[in-house]
């Protein structure tokens, strides 16, 4: 089966996360609250991890398991390990990054999407202590109370969504390749790089 670059999702997706990115460079700083675009940038880089998973079961001939675990409509996480213990190289360690970045993203994902009155105001919540152990976020002053999602939505939190997404792809970019299916997966890539993960790339290689 013929698949052209132009039938994934996930360039557009990833796309759309740029995109708020670019307009939170309004915000006043990295960490100042209640900034929307956040919200955008998360959910869409989500969103974007999600389609890839399920491009790659589309490209990959071979990857049986993959594609029926998508039609059983598995966790991500499930498909996640399902993909990456198929490919060569070392399969993900759960309790390791990237993967535990990937999960704590489709975990605030799901959060934003499927938001439930919480009334944690002082920094315990776990997604908010998470995000803040990453530099993403920072607790509210002594005295002042701030609803969690609120001190959630900075830029530091939608860039570090969006660098997920980045080094996922880079981290399954290398094993792909020396896979059967690496000239369809670099459909999928070539897409990608075309929203600014080409221009990352080389700039760390450049430095290197």
């Amino acid at each position: 089966m013929s698949i052209k670059a132009g039938a994934f999702a996930s360039p557009i997706l990833m796309k759309l996360a740029r995109q708020a990115i670019d307009r939170l460079k309004q915000a006043p700083s990295d960490l100042a609250w209640a900034q929307e675009d956040a919200a955008v940038a998360i959910v869409f880089s989500a969103a974007t991890i999600e389609a890839l998973v399920a491009e790659f079961a589309l490209v990959c001939n071979g990857m049986r398991n993959t594609a029926g675990t998508e039609k059983q409509r598995g966790s991500v996480r499930l498909k996640l390990l399902v993909l990456k213990g198929m490919l060569p190289g070392v399969p993900f360690d759960t309790g390791k990054l990237p993967f535990q970045d990937i999960a704590l993203l489709i975990d605030l994902r799901d959060c934003l999407v499927h938001l439930k009155p919480v009334e944690t105001t002082d920094g315990s919540h776990k997604l908010l202590r998470a995000a803040i152990s990453r530099g993403c976020a920072a607790s509210p002053p002594a005295g002042i109370e701030v609803p969690w999602l609120i001190q959630l939505l900075t830029r530091a939190c939608a860039q570090w969504a969006v660098r997920v997404v980045e080094e996922f792809v880079e981290c399954i970019r290398a094993d792909a390749a020396k896979a059967p299916f690496g000239p369809s997966f670099s459909l999928v890539a070539a897409e990608l790089w075309g929203t600014g993960v080409a221009a990352r790339t080389a700039g760390n290689e450049t430095s290197g």
